[in-house]
């Protein structure tokens, strides 16, 4: 216990770091009103919670295709306190929400700063305690599992509410909360892919795990059919009900270019191409196209929430790129230190 408080420790000191060089790049270089830094966050916060939800689900439900892959899915949970400061590092963007000169009941700084830091952390505490009792094999893993998904539920509607819904108001959905967590989980099961391919020759000493592999696989494919299901289901809303609050987001980005043409592009990249490509059995079980469709479901993940808050947020190419290879290198630097970490946090 006593070493993984220290390694803890060190991830965090590490991470206050990096979020004031995040901080100090979003307001001393010209980055227009934040969007390179919410961009990130929607990113990586949601590959970071859902690829916890992915290791959590195959827990409660007995899932034994996770296992090659538990340990490695697991070790990526102590990004979400790096996340949680990056958050910080994003609060005076607040500023640019439509609503803040006019704050209601709900939408105002003060609640909208406190509720998403509380749930940040509590995504982290509650993945802390998961993968700990998890990886002790301890007897309360699914009661732990349950309590993440749940707060995972949460958190991730507060990101599509608060962050991107707000960010477009008044325009709402009730509908997106969901969108979101599902794509969440999509981008963590796209994780594995890549860990099938980078990890193969160590996975494959592992008894069962071919068909594990093609059980990863084959989520994959389903959650491409599921999130195209999602991905109608708002748009056929939107269209049905013809409302000007509700029309308005999509008018807005399908009547410009270039996010007219990227809004088509993020159907192709996260519904037509692994739908179409993971039907064959023999795709499924070659790990160097599972890594080309796991990809190709991030960009798409990406280019989506440029779509999101680029007509809003202005950004920048220069703070994105460098924001970008920071989190994506302390994202790498965490998980090689895994292992280590994990195994006192066994013990």
């Amino acid at each position: 216990m006593r070493e993984t408080n220290s390694k803890l420790l060190q991830f965090t000191i590490v991470f206050l770091v990096a979020s004031a060089l995040v901080y100090l790049i979003e307001y001393f270089i010209p980055s227009g009103k934040g969007g390179s830094l919410l961009f990130n966050l929607l990113f990586w916060v949601s590959i970071v919670e859902g690829a916890i939800a992915v290791v959590a689900a195959a827990e409660v439900t007995n899932g034994k295709w996770i296992a090659p892959y538990r340990r490695d899915l697991l070790g990526v949970y102590p990004l979400l306190l790096l996340i949680t400061f990056l958050f910080v590092a994003f609060i005076p963007r607040i500023e640019y929400y439509p609503w803040v000169h006019e704050p209601g009941i709900w939408l105002n700084k003060n609640l909208f700063i406190i509720r998403c830091i509380l749930f940040l952390l509590a995504a982290f505490y509650s993945a802390h305690l998961f993968a700990r009792e998890t990886l002790r094999g301890g007897p309360k893993k699914r009661f732990y599992a349950v309590i993440y998904l749940f707060v995972y539920v949460i958190s991730q509607t507060s990101v599509a509410f608060d962050w991107v819904m707000s960010l477009n108001y008044p325009w709402y959905s009730t509908l997106f909360g969901g969108y979101f967590f599902i794509e969440a989980f999509y981008t963590g099961l796209a994780l594995g892919g890549i860990l099938t391919y980078v990890y193969y020759q160590r996975y494959q000493q592992i008894e069962g795990f071919p068909k594990a592999q093609m059980d990863m696989a084959t989520l994959l494919f389903a959650f491409s059919v599921f999130w195209g299901s999602q991905f109608y289901t708002q748009y056929l809303v939107i269209w049905y009900g013809n409302l000007p609050e509700e029309v308005s987001l999509i008018v807005h980005r399908i009547s410009h270019s270039p996010t007219r043409e990227f809004s088509y592009l993020i159907i192709v990249l996260l519904f037509v191409v692994p739908f179409l490509t993971l039907i064959s059995r023999k795709l499924k079980a070659n790990p160097r196209f599972l890594l080309f469709i796991s990809l190709v479901v991030w960009l798409g993940i990406a280019i989506e929430r440029l779509v999101l808050i680029g007509p809003v947020l202005t950004v920048h190419p220069i703070p994105l790129i460098i924001e970008f290879v920071l989190v994506g290198g302390l994202f790498l630097w965490v998980f090689r230190q895994r292992d280590q970490f994990l195994v006192t946090a066994e013990a």
